[in-house]
């Protein structure tokens, strides 16, 4: 639990080196679930959600509630109208791009959105457990 927090700190107070000497140490970033990619990227520290993933730290674990590191990066708002996140958006696949900009849409971030859909790989017709957009049936009746 000491060193969950001292991870903890180090994020959140952006101390990107003292981190990089702990990853060195040998320490998995994937360890409980991966958290902290999730939690830098909920804070826009982009310089370590790359650094986490040049050290192995997977961006595709998902929290207990289902948020990604991509829909959580979006969320912070932070270093979207830069291209700072570029590399988080080339790891992700275009449901997950589409996951992102649903996450986009629903805060209104419109420098994310323009990102996310200035990968071209965004399949804007995937539905999405964020928008409650499910495949409907064709039996549907019209009025």
């Amino acid at each position: 639990m000491e060193r969950a927090n001292y991870i903890k700190n180090l994020i959140m107070f952006k101390r990107a080196k003292d981190l990089v000497e702990v990853l060195n140490s040998g320490w998995d970033p994937n360890s409980e679930g991966g958290w902290p990619i999730r939690l830098a990227a909920r804070y826009g520290c982009c310089y370590i959600v790359e650094t986490l993933i040049q050290h192995g730290a997977n961006p595709h674990l998902v929290s207990e509630s289902g948020a990604s590191t991509l829909q959580l990066a979006v969320f912070s708002g932070e270093h979207w109208e830069h291209d700072r996140w570029a590399f988080l958006l080339s790891c992700c696949d275009s449901s997950q791009l589409a996951d992102g900009a649903a996450v986009a849409i629903i805060f209104n971030i419109t420098a994310a959105l323009i990102r996310i859909l200035e990968t071209g790989r965004c399949n804007a017709h995937i539905p999405t457990t964020l928008t409650g957009n499910e495949k409907r049936s064709n039996s549907s009746t019209n009025a």
